[in-house]
């Protein structure tokens, strides 16, 4: 590793690799791990900080990598958009998503009645669809077309609040 030392490195980066790896679907336990892991390759290989938007995205590859590597490996097959994650850790990459972090609560806070539910449940509790929709009274495309519609909202949400 040169250019760098890795400690300044964890400090810059440490936060955005670690929302990269929440908004591709980890637990926050699962996002801990995978960061770490994301570092210690930092460590183990011949990486050159060039400016921190090259850094940020060659992180960002790194961790997404391991990501799937333990998805693989643990035969777990969970949808999960990474060009959708990617473009929203470029778009936020300044702050390494504290904005964007900020804005989304905010955003979710707003949501009301089995929208939230809904929503707490999936991404919160980490229910799968089938769970939800049976613990709330839908069927599971029910719940699939509300979970779209409150992502288009919070998509909207979060955009108007970042003024993009």
């Amino acid at each position: 590793m040169t250019g760098i030392d890795l400690e300044t490195l964890v400090r810059a980066h440490h936060a955005g690799v670690w929302r990269y790896l929440r908004l591709l679907g980890c637990t926050r336990e699962e996002a801990d791990d995978l960061t770490q892991e994301t570092f210690m390759v930092v460590m183990r290989s011949d990486f050159e900080h060039h400016t921190d938007a090259q850094t940020a995205t060659w992180l960002r590859r790194t961790a997404r990598n391991i990501f799937l590597h333990a998805k693989r490996k643990d035969r777990t097959r969970r949808e999960v958009d990474l060009e959708a994650a990617e473009l929203v850790m470029q778009q936020n990459a300044q702050d390494g998503g504290d904005a964007y972090v900020e804005a989304l609560k905010r955003c979710l806070e707003m949501m009301r009645g089995r929208t939230r539910l809904a929503v707490l449940a999936v991404y919160g509790e980490k229910l799968t669809p089938s769970q939800v929709a049976e613990r709330m009274g839908l069927k599971e495309n029910g719940l699939k077309t509300l979970l779209q519609r409150a992502r288009e909202k919070l998509r909207d949400c979060v955009s108007r609040r970042m003024g993009s």
